[in-house]
């Protein structure tokens, strides 16, 4: 009895020292090894894009452009005078002072132009007959006679093309001690060439407001965890794109004006026309770029409001335009066909399967397709593909269909001197 009782007392001494271990474990923690390394001095820091552009005459003295640069101006205030052989050079230096490396783009355009009347009481423009290019420039001299500066730019075209003058040349970033930067040289002449068609009668006289525009924007050089190319696509000014169904007349006046703009169609857009000739409401852009990638431009409206810009050089290239307008006036069977124009209009690789009417300062049409037919609102008049307003127009790997090709007119009228 005595030896049970022990062994009981025994089992709740036990027990007891159980519950008074467990009750010492609530709260408790387990204790590894460890260690820790804390940084604290990761820094995300944003590069700037700066490029600066100065312009001399010496290659001694520069002096930054502004907006109000008169680069042709004078010391005295005075502006020369062009005729035949007038030759003026301008040196330009683009500079990186950025922390980003860049690329840039120089255009040389036309901002606004008053034609003169020639000794024969002709309307003419000056831009069609002053010539001009842009080149890199190495020496340590300038060109030593207009001799030589005329025939260091042999692809030289009129101030009436609007073509690009220079595009897509990269500058590194500045460091602590360099500053990478081009020199180039802008040369501006008249031909010796040019008679008596550019000259005024004294009354009328031609004046041209040249516009020189510097765009910068990113390179592929910086790279992140997967290389260079993120930004290989980069370009300069606005860049758009447009799904399907988009106004294309709508974004490119949203766009930033005074620089190049960029529009790619993703899918099939609308261009809705008005009763206005030779102009549309879009934001004057220096250049635009329409990428059609194999969509459609479909034209709505009035369909007299020109698919161009009368401000600036517009490209379109890889596109079908489509003419789904209806003229207020059908009747007058120039309003029949869509309006191509503007400034310069230049066209690649476009199918336009309707009639067109084209009245632009210069145009081009390289390996494009037109197309003649039946006017939608007759079912007796044929359309030619192409009627020829006005303006210089250059064809290149065309193909023509229907019954009738090219008109060629002298005005809005129905007298034409050539047909195609």
């Amino acid at each position: 009895m005595t030896k049970n009782k022990t062994t009981k007392r025994a089992l709740l001494v036990s027990v007891l020292a159980l519950l008074l271990c467990a009750s010492l474990l609530v709260g408790s923690t387990f204790a590894w090894f460890t260690d820790n390394v804390t940084s604290t001095n990761n820094i995300i820091k944003s590069g700037n894009l700066d490029v600066k552009l100065e312009y001399s005459t010496d290659l001694s003295t520069w002096a930054e452009v502004g907006a109000k640069t008169d680069i042709f101006k004078n010391e005295d205030g005075t502006t020369d005078l062009w005729e035949p052989g007038f030759t003026e050079v301008v040196y330009l230096k683009v500079s990186n002072v950025g922390s980003l490396a860049l690329k840039y783009a120089l255009e040389v355009t036309v901002a606004s132009e008053k034609q003169g009347t020639n000794q024969a009481g002709e309307k003419f423009s000056l831009s069609q007959y002053i010539k001009y290019d842009v080149v890199k420039y190495t020496a340590e001299e300038p060109y030593e006679n207009r001799d030589d500066a005329v025939a260091a730019v042999p692809n030289a075209v009129a101030l009436k093309t609007g073509i690009p003058a220079i595009s897509n040349v990269s500058l590194e970033p500045k460091t602590e001690n360099t500053i990478d930067s081009d020199v180039l040289a802008l040369v501006v002449y008249m031909p010796t060439t040019v008679g008596n068609v550019a000259n005024h009668n004294g009354e009328d006289i031609p004046t041209i407001n040249l516009g020189i525009t510097l765009n910068a924007t990113q390179l592929a050089y910086e790279e992140d965890s997967f290389g260079p190319d993120y930004d290989e696509d980069a370009v300069y000014g606005t860049y758009i794109e447009l799904n399907e169904g988009d106004d294309l007349l709508a974004a490119m006046a949203s766009a930033e004006a005074g620089l190049p703009l960029t529009i790619k169609l993703n899918g099939d857009v609308e261009w809705p026309t008005d009763g206005h000739h030779d102009e549309n409401d879009i934001t004057p852009a220096s250049s635009i770029v329409i990428n059609g990638n194999g969509y459609t431009i479909t034209a709505t409206g009035s369909g007299v409001t020109p698919l161009g810009d009368d401000k600036a050089p517009m490209t379109l290239k890889n596109v079908k335009i489509v003419d789904n307008s209806v003229s207020y006036n059908e009747a007058a069977w120039e309003l029949s066909y869509l309006e191509m124009g503007g400034k310069v209009l230049n066209c690649i690789d476009v199918d336009f399967a309707d009639p067109i009417q084209v009245e632009a300062d210069n145009s081009s049409f390289v390996g494009c397709s037109f197309t003649g037919h039946n006017d939608k609102n007759s079912t007796s008049t044929t359309q030619y593909g192409v009627w020829a307003i006005s303006g210089t127009q250059n064809y290149n790997g065309y193909t023509f269909t229907g019954t009738r090709g090219i008109k060629v007119c002298d005005s809005n009228t129905s007298n034409s001197y050539a047909d195609a």
